[in-house]
């Protein structure tokens, strides 16, 4: 699927259930990168274009609170292409379940 002159695809290929770095290994392998929303029309076509179809829980390339424990602050995460995620999350206004770098290190997205 495209939008926005971007390439989006469903991996499955190694299966449905593969960790962040699997799934990150797969990505780079078809040339891309785990996707990043950037802004919410990106995000509202991702979700209703790929996700929902699917309606399972798919990774997200943000990983990583650099201060450690619990936190909702999406502005502190870093992603998988060296975006500022303060810009990013001032576009979208993510909300997320508390993540830490222990328990759920990596971003998980699921469709509404």
């Amino acid at each position: 699927a495209e939008y926005g002159g971007k390439c989006y695809k469903y991996m499955t290929d190694w299966g449905d259930n593969m960790s962040f770095r699997r799934g990150e290994t797969l990505c780079i392998l078809y040339g891309g990168q785990l996707y990043v929303p950037n802004e919410l029309n990106e995000h509202r076509f991702v979700e209703s274009n790929l996700v929902a179809i699917h309606h399972s829980w798919t990774w997200l390339g943000g990983w990583c609170f650099p201060n450690g424990g619990d936190s909702r602050d999406h502005s502190q995460i870093y992603t998988v292409t060296g975006e500022d995620m303060r810009v990013i999350q001032k576009k979208i206004n993510a909300r997320t379940d508390p993540t830490n770098e222990h328990d759920r290190p990596c971003l998980l997205f699921h469709p509404r």
